[in-house]
Parts: C-alpha cells; sequence; structure tokens
C-alpha cells in the first residue's frame, strides 16, 4: 500500500510540474520524455516490490528437452539421412541432441573438445541447424578399415552433442576397458547445461552424461560402476544419463546399477559399496516411469526383419528432475516415402563417382562402409542378392573407364542438341509471328530482345574474310528451316536415350537395386523427453 500511495504522489507531482510548462512543441517533447522516464521508473520498482516480496515467492519450472540418437556412422546415404535427423530434431523441438556412433577424423588430444571439435559427422548437421550454436564431439578410438577400401577421411568413431543451450563445460570420461570380447574403447561425455536462472547454485545447472556402453555383459556393469563412481566424485544434483546402453533385456544389470533391481534380478559383479556410492540406484528411467512398457519402447532392430526387439537407448535421471514428457521417434516410412528420390539420385551420383575413379585408375573397395550379410558393394553403393558379387574398381563392367568416357561424351550431345532444340522453338515461334516490337512492348510492358526477327537474321558479313568460309561450313545446318532443326534434334535426342538404356542398362540395374535396409534412417530410433527442475524463487 505504501508503494501504491507514492504512486499517486509522484503522479500528483507530474501533473502540477506539466502546468509549468509552456504549450510550446519543444516544452511538450520534453515533458513526455520526462515523464515516461519517471513513470517507467516508478513502475519498475513496484513490479521489483511485488517480486520480491515475502508472500509471493513461489517455484519457478526450468523445462528441458533432450533426445538421444545412435547416427549408425556412415551407412546408407548419409548426406540424404541428415536432411531427415535435422528434420526430427526441429520438429520435435528438442533443445540438446545427442549421438553415437559419430564419425569424425581422428585428432591428436591437444586440438580435441573442448578446445576445439575434430571435423565429424555432426558439422553438416550443425550447418542444417544453425540454432544449435554449441557443438562437442570426441572419439573413441579408429575404426578398423575395410580390406582393400579407397578410404575415407572419417577414420574414427565416437559421442557427439549438439545444443541451442550455452554449454558451460564439458569432460571427457575414460571408461575401463575389461573384456577381452570386446576391443573397443569405450568413453562418456559430461557437459554442463546452464538452465535460465540469476542464481548461481548447482539447482541451475544440469549435467548431461552421454554414453555408448560396450555390448559384453560384464563389460557393461563395469561401464555402468565407471559412470555412477564419476557421477558420485563429481557431486553432480541434476544430472542425466542417456545414449545406448547396448541392453537387450527390461532390466538388465546394467541399468540395474542406475534404477535399481528387484529382488530374484542378477545384478553385476564387483558392485561399488553402497556405504560410499550414495547416487546407486537412485535414478529413474524416463521411458517406464511415465506409465509405458518397456514392449512400446523397443527402439533398435536388426533389419530388415522381425522389426524392433530390444530397448538399449534409454534415458535415466536423477530424482530432482521431473518427466513431462517422453516420446519415440518412428517415422522410418516418412523417411523413404520422403526422400525416396533424394536417394536414387545420390546412389546415381555416387555410381557416377566410382565411373570417374575407374578412368582416373584408382584400385579397391569402392564402398564406405561394408554392405553387410545381406549386400554386396558394387561402383560405390550397395546392391541386394546376397554378400558373394562384390567387385574392386576399375573392374566393374557397371562403372568401368568406358562407360565414363560414353557418358561424359553423350551428355556434351544432349546439351548440345538441347540448346539447338530451344533455339529452334524460339525462331519458330518469333519468325512466324505476325506482331513487331511495340505490339511486344503492349503485352509485356517492356521491350525482349528475344522477339526481336532480326537476331535470328545471322549475317557472316561481321567476320573476317578468311573465317567466313570456314563458319559457313560449320554453320550450315543453321540456315535449314528451324521446324527442320527442332525436329531432327528431337529425333537425336531420342536416339541418344534409347542408345543410353542399353549402354547404361548394368548402371541403372546397380542403381535400383536397393537393400530393404537402406529404406531406414537409422537401425536405431531417437528417444526424446521433457523434464523440469523445480527450485525456489
Amino acid at each position: 500500500m505504501s508503494s501504491l500511495r507514492s504512486f499517486q504522489t509522484s503522479l500528483d507531482e507530474l501533473i502540477v510540474m506539466r502546468t509549468k510548462f509552456s504549450t510550446t512543441a519543444d516544452e511538450l517533447f520534453h515533458f513526455h520524455f520526462h515523464f515516461h522516464r519517471h513513470f517507467s521508473v516508478i513502475w519498475f520498482l513496484i513490479l521489483n516490490f511485488i517480486y520480491h516480496s515475502p508472500q509471493c515467492i513461489s517455484k519457478s519450472t526450468t523445462t528441458l528437452s533432450i533426445g538421444t540418437y545412435n547416427l549408425w556412422n556412415i551407412m546408407f546415404n548419409w548426406e540424404v539421412r541428415l536432411h531427415h535427423i535435422a528434420e526430427t530434431i526441429g520438429k520435435y523441438d528438442i533443445d540438446i541432441a545427442v549421438f553415437q556412433e559419430v564419425r569424425m577424423m581422428t585428432c591428436k588430444d591437444d586440438v580435441a573438445p573442448p578446445k576445439q571439435s575434430c571435423p565429424s559427422q555432426l558439422d553438416p548437421l550443425k550447418w542444417l541447424l544453425p540454432e544449435y550454436r554449441w557443438m562437442l564431439v570426441h572419439s573413441a578410438g579408429t575404426v578398423t578399415p575395410i580390406k582393400s577400401s579407397l578410404g575415407h577421411v572419417l577414420q574414427a568413431e565416437g559421442l557427439g552433442v549438439i545444443s541451442r543451450r550455452p554449454i558451460v563445460s564439458s569432460n571427457i570420461i575414460r571408461m575401463r576397458q575389461t573384456s577381452f570380447r570386446d576391443l573397443n574403447k569405450r568413453i562418456a561425455l559430461h557437459i554442463k547445461i546452464k538452465m535460465e536462472s540469476e542464481k548461481e547454485e548447482h539447482d541451475n545447472f544440469m549435467d548431461i552424461v552421454v554414453v555408448h556402453f560396450s555390448y559384453d555383459p560384464q563389460q557393461q556393469c563395469d561401464n555402468a560402476n565407471d559412470i555412477i563412481k564419476y557421477v558420485n566424485d563429481a557431486g553432480l544434483h541434476n544430472s542425466i544419463i542417456l545414449g545406448d546402453f547396448n541392453v537387450y533385456d527390461e532390466l538388465s544389470p546394467a541399468v540395474g546399477q542406475f534404477v535399481g533391481l528387484p529382488s530374484g534380478y542378477t545384478s553385476c559383479q564387483n558392485m561399488p559399496n553402497d556405504d560410499k556410492i550414495s547416487v546407486l540406484g537412485t535414478f529413474h528411467d524416463v521411458w517406464l516411469s511415465s506409465g509405458k512398457s518397456h514392449q512400446q519402447g523397443l527402439s533398435f532392430s536388426n533389419m530388415p526383419t522381425p522389426g524392433p526387439q530390444s530397448r538399449p537407448d534409454r534415458i535415466l535421471i536423477s530424482k530432482q528432475i521431473q518427466v513431462t514428457e517422453v516420446g519415440l521417434v518412428d517415422h522410418e516410412s516418412d523417411y523413404w516415402n520422403h526422400y525416396h528420390t533424394t536417394a536414387m539420385l545420390h546412389r546415381a551420383r555416387t555410381v557416377f563417382i566410382a565411373s570417374y575413379h575407374s578412368f582416373i585408375r584408382l584400385d579397391g573397395y569402392s564402398c564406405l562402409h561394408d554392405c553387410g550379410p545381406h549386400g554386396s558393394c558394387r561402383c560405390g553403393v550397395c546392391i541386394k542378392g546376397g554378400n558373394h558379387n562384390n567387385c574392386h574398381l576399375p573392374n566393374c563392367s557397371e562403372c568401368n573407364s568406358f562407360k565414363f568416357i560414353v557418358f561424359i561424351s553423350l551428355s556434351f550431345i544432349v546439351y548440345v542438341m538441347f540448346f539447338i532444340l530451344m533455339l529452334s522453338v524460339i525462331r519458330i515461334l518469333v519468325v512466324s509471328a505476325r506482331f513487331n516490337q511495340n505490339d511486344v512492348i503492349d503485352i509485356l510492358g517492356y521491350r525482349c530482345c528475344l522477339f526481336n526477327k532480326q537476331l535470328f537474321q545471322f549475317k557472316f558479313q561481321v567476320f573476317p574474310r578468311r573465317f567466313r568460309i570456314r563458319l559457313i561450313s560449320v554453320l550450315k545446318l543453321y540456315n535449314l528451316p528451324p521446324a527442320v532443326v527442332a525436329l531432327a534434334s528431337l529425333i537425336l535426342l531420342c536416339l541418344i536415350f534409347f542408345v543410353s538404356s542399353i549402354v547404361f542398362h548394368e548402371a541403372l540395374n546397380v542403381i535400383l537395386s536397393i537393400l530393404p535396409e537402406e529404406k531406414f534412417p537409422s537401425d536405431h530410433k531417437m528417444i526424446f523427453s521433457r523434464v523440469k527442475l523445480r527450485h525456489r524463487s
């Protein structure tokens, strides 16, 4: 009430001040300026008083949307799949997206994140999503190259994050390698996100740990113990652990380290001491905690059949975090229906590049990845029909050096004939027209040189005499009637397409021979969740 009285008093004083001003335009300007300035200050003081009054303290909620996705490295048309992934992230309004199986260039530790990110698959994805200003990638190790492969610059594989929330700090967690079954090195990424608040308390930060566990059960338990010990020793409060846990059962021993296992379930061996690890078994699976069943969250499939079989992709949250929404992106059919033409053009481009490699005499395996047990690599693309039809460049008949030379020659002829055809059509329309340039101006509103009849009355006299005879001998077809030239061009173009269908028949079959797996954006599905924190203002 005292603040309202002060406000009324200030208004009365301003009204009295107004009577002292003259009515000139300049004085009126100054009055309005000072009035609005004083009014803004007073109104700010009132709002500030109300906001900080003890009776008005309430709980504010800070929300965050997160998602995890296994990128499937560079399998099957990565340049096409990345557009689908970018659309999915934007469609579901995900603040922070984390990825596994991210291919990248090999970088030394002194240039690795957080100082500088190695060039990776996430670079074009970040370019498609410019609002995601923060990116972090780190390799777990190098990839074993395919025998006789032509090579690829992305020789390392690891984890990655893109975020439109500021990443305050980051750390690399190197997990122990205790199994002889899985020789792949495993890491985890820890990033700290600043939430929307003015107070510098631990409740204003979100700690996100990205994981990709081993496929060996015992190694999974050791991975889980490493993460739990790190979270406990670092004193992380608002923690989210998400990624590809590589588990196949609903309650596996590794995940049970985080969420706890009911009696009767087999737990991990060499579990940490409960007295020293306070976070053991205190996490929640967002999928199950939201009331959904394990079967509804199946996210991995050994394609093309029998479909989703397990739920390795999970999001685990600490008890201070509340789930508001959780979902599974299931749009495989939408991906292929939307990008079918783009994928086919990408395959055709790859076959053409393979023919160029044959022309320059490169020798080796032409695909960027292994085609699996159901496919063979020919001309840089995977084709169906088993894995016994592989061929190495330059010995593939569909994309040898002869096909490259023929394609370039026919393409040049097609471009020339198409230009002549268009020129002939314009000559037919213009020369046979019964209007002059003034009529064109009246119709179009401006002068168009293409409708000038004199444009098509070519005069060889503009050239020196010594060049006229040669030009006339070369351009004799130009003096033919335009209708004859157009018809001849059409016939020649049809003949070229007919010859191409015969010469490139094998190459077309390679382009159209698509594996069923190629119709999916990944062998995993993306899981996302919206969570919130509650704290006192």
